[in-house]
């Protein structure tokens, strides 16, 4: 299932200007992708998952991505 999930906005920098796309949500999964993905729209059609009027399906896009290594974490 999903394991964490985390919302970003865009900042605009001097090093990086804000691009094409302004937000960002990051899911963390374990478990069958597909199964996962059925269950999310299961939850979003019957109303356990809300979804934000404010997105626009149009314009979003989806991506799956794997680790190419281990996490690195700096000191505590």
């Amino acid at each position: 299932g999903v394991i964490s999930a985390q919302r970003y906005e865009a900042v605009d920098s001097p090093l990086a200007p804000v691009g094409t796309y302004r937000y960002l949500a990051i899911y963390e999964i374990d478990g069958d992708l597909a199964k996962i993905r059925a269950e999310m729209t299961k939850r979003v059609q019957d109303g356990r998952m809300p979804v934000s009027g404010s997105i626009d399906g149009a314009g979003t896009t989806s991506s799956v991505w794997a680790p190419r290594g281990p996490e690195v974490v700096g000191p505590a």
